[in-house]
């Protein structure tokens, strides 16, 4: 089929070339393999051979390159898969599908894009993993399973989380029942919708899969009686021994110069940790962080004071702190809930009095009292619930509210009873409606406000939340000394950096990149400068977030930079890199880059590990020159040597992961446990410090072993881990080619 479609072009072009060429001939007669006619093309062919070549290079040309413009990774002759992603052992992955899939999943959600990506990328290449195992496991998901994880009783995890209410924890049945019914009915939905539950179908049946095949594994998992046996003694086996502690600071740095011998001989004993799975990047940089001057701040303060002073005349308090963009709420607070430059001013100042200005949160405020009251500890209320989760039902449901409420005041029905008969809320309709005492901000925020700032008792109110529409009497309360709290207005300004601020520090930066063209210019410079100098960690290709620089596009910027095939090592980057503050909007941090190693995977050299691993082979060091001092297993006299004190760990077992006082030392833990009794270990090198113990006690161990139980308490922490760490391993063992780099 590929060479059919690019045939067509290719026929019109010929007959385009036969009119240039004045050659009369149709292309039927061509088709119908006239001798003839073939013979004579040939010989006009001769005559305009010169024009003829011309066109044909071309139209060649053109061919190839509408080729590689079009079906841009469908694999045309000569793209090699222009919007391929990736690849999982062999299989394509597109560009484009990952962005249908995250616009599908995400619509127009704000935030960061880069976290997005990486999620759909994983899901993506999870996906060809779990299919590729389940096809050869012969496994599947049924269309009758399928409904069922969406609309059953166990619905997937994917349904759970979708339609999962965050706040009440609970499934919206309600519209999955109106999915499935439009479903069931063939009723016309909206495009956007069918996408996203076909994508959804997607992710339940790899979900479902991937558990299944999690599962399988899971059943072989056993534990043998020799291992619970270990098992139970590792953890219930206790001991107490003496120990003497050397501190690794007793050796100086000087006395502990480390070699590239030093280096090798720690990376050799711990090359299975040090290992490096992908290539990656090393980068050095300086970064200057935009602070608001003593002026910017007075600037700030001038402009809160003018505010303040507007809105001691506002008539309409909500409208002004909208207008200018502060916090309006009817929302009551307790005095500790307030910031605490006002906690006193705002209940023994005049309603209206306009508090400030104070600062909160890197800005200036102004508090305007609208009303302070004292609130009952509890109150007590009963409601009548009509749910709606759509506009439609919201409105039929306020309908009948207005109804049970004009009854009511009528005085024709009595509340327990319409509640018993018309409320959804099954827990309070048998009791009459009635939902007893509850304290403040147990309900939700509209029903909360109605019981305890708005409402009073014998009236009914009528409320719409998240659960529906409420009819509500608030039916007691019980006041105490009650709570004083207080609803206020806010109004603030940002304190700021200036633009001028801003540019200053730029220059800054910019005249350090501009003399610092290499890494080492880049150090020295910074020391003259007394400028922080940093070290990233690893940088992945596909990283976009650097540490202390955050993860943004500026991020993504200079980890695409590093990757640039023309960026060498000790190089600093020509760019001035922006960060910007992302809720104000200002430059709030420059940073100047360089890019340090290139680490290849593998097992790391020497030169690319000493900035990770030097304060651990320093240690080594440290801890080989106290062991050759230690010439004796007496404690005492070790510990009089150097300075230190015998100290007691008791009741500790091979399994303790920390110990109180030694602290986390698994090293010095086995060695005690491999010594006989009253004796002494030789000196340990340790996590910090160098070690000696005596074993003191160590009973036996006493009790029946259960060893069925023992087996369960073993196995299931294991089974637990299984789905994650399956996953993990296949994507390890799978051929995965990542090409994201190429297109953000």
């Amino acid at each position: 089929m590929l060479f059919e479609n690019k045939m067509l072009p290719l026929q019109n072009f010929f007959e385009k070339v036969v009119q240039k060429s004045n050659i009369s001939v149709s292309y039927l007669s061509i088709k119908q393999n006239s001798y003839e006619n073939i013979m004579a093309l040939i010989s006009r062919i001769r005559e305009k051979s010169g024009l003829l070549i011309t066109l044909i290079t071309l139209a060649l040309a053109g061919f190839i390159l509408m080729d590689m413009m079009s079906n841009r990774g469908s694999g045309g002759l000569f793209s090699g898969g222009a919007s391929t992603v990736g690849k999982v052992n062999g299989k394509a992955l597109d560009w484009n599908e990952l962005n249908q899939i995250e616009k599908t999943k995400y619509g127009n959600a704000s935030g960061e894009v880069f976290p997005r990506h990486a999620e759909t990328w994983n899901y993506m290449v999870d996906n060809e993993i779990v299919n590729k195992e389940a096809t050869a496991l012969g496994l599947g998901v049924g269309k009758e399973e399928l409904i069922d994880l969406q609309f059953g009783n166990n619905p997937s995890p994917v349904i759970q989380r979708n339609f999962g209410n965050q706040q009440t924890g609970q499934m919206d049945r309600e519209r999955l029942a109106q999915i499935k019914q439009a479903l069931e009915a063939g009723q016309q939905l909206q495009p956007d919708f069918i996408n996203y539950w076909a994508s959804q179908e997607k992710e339940i049946i790899k979900e479902r899969v991937q558990t299944k095949i999690a599962n399988m594994v899971s059943k072989a998992i056993y534990t043998p009686t020799w291992q619970a046996e270990q098992a139970n003694a590792d953890m219930n086996q206790k001991v107490d021994f003496l120990y003497v502690k050397i501190p690794f600071d007793q050796v100086s740095d000087a006395d502990a110069k480390l070699t590239d011998a030093d280096y090798s001989a720690y990376i050799e004993e711990n090359k299975g940790m040090l290992n490096q799975k992908q290539e990656a990047r090393k980068l050095t940089y300086v970064a200057f962080d935009v602070f608001p001057t003593a002026a910017d701040s007075a600037k700030n303060r001038q402009v809160i004071e003018k505010l303040i002073a507007e809105f001691k005349e506002a008539k309409n308090d909500s409208l002004f702190t909208i207008t200018n963009d502060g916090v309006y709420s009817d929302a009551y607070a307790k005095k500790d809930a307030l910031p605490k430059e006002i906690q006193e001013a705002a209940f023994s100042a005049p309603k209206g009095t306009v508090i400030g200005p104070f600062v909160e949160g890197g800005a200036y405020m102004g508090a305007k009292i609208l009303d302070v009251k004292i609130v009952a500890d509890s109150m007590k209320a009963r409601h009548i619930l009509i749910q709606a989760k759509t506009p439609e039902q919201s409105a039929a449901a306020k309908k009948t509210i207005d109804s049970l409420k004009l009854v009511l005041e009528s005085g024709k029905e009595r509340f327990d009873s319409l509640a018993t008969r018309f409320s959804q809320d099954g827990g309070s309709a048998a009791k009459g409606g009635d939902l007893g005492f509850f304290g403040e901000g147990r309900m939700v925020k509209e029903f909360n406000d109605i019981c305890f700032y708005k409402g009073s008792e014998g009236r009914y109110y009528s409320v719409q939340t998240q659960f529906g529409w409420h009819l509500i009497e608030i039916t007691g309360k019980k006041a105490g000394k009650g709570t004083a709290m207080a609803k206020l207005a806010y109004v603030r300004e940002a304190i700021v950096p200036t633009e001028e601020t801003q540019n200053a520090i730029a220059d800054q930066a910019r005249k350090l990149m501009e003399t610092s063209r290499t890494l080492d210019a880049l150090k020295k410079n910074a020391d003259a400068a007394k400028v922080k100098i940093e070290t990233s960690t690893n940088i992945l290709e596909n990283d976009f977030n650097l540490g202390g620089l955050g993860g943004s596009q500026t991020s993504r910027d200079i980890v695409r930079w590093a990757y640039n095939p023309k960026t060498r090592i000790g190089e600093v980057s020509p760019e001035l890199y922006v960060y910007q503050e992302p809720n104000l909007y200002y430059n709030n941090k420059f940073a100047v880059v360089g890019l340090q190693a290139i680490l290849q995977p593998g097992t790391p050299t020497v030169a690319s590990a000493k900035d990770d691993v030097g304060a651990q082979v320093k240690s080594r060091k440290k801890g080989e020159i106290l062991k050759a001092k230690i010439t004796t297993k007496d404690l005492a006299s070790v510990a009089a040597t150097f300075n230190t004190q015998i100290d007691t760990a008791k009741g500790v077992s091979f399994a303790a992961p920390f110990v109180s006082g030694l602290g986390n030392e698994p090293k010095v833990i086995a060695r005690v446990f491999a010594t006989q009794l009253n004796g002494t270990t030789d000196a340990i090198p340790g996590n910090n410090g160098v070690y000696m113990a005596q074993l003191i006690n160590k009973p036996a161990l006493e009790g029946a072993v259960n060893i069925s139980m023992l087996r369960q308490q073993l196995s299931s922490p294991i089974k637990n881990q299984v789905k994650g760490r399956l996953l993990q391993a296949l994507r390890d063992k799978a051929d995965v080619k990542d090409f994201r780099s190429k297109f953000y």
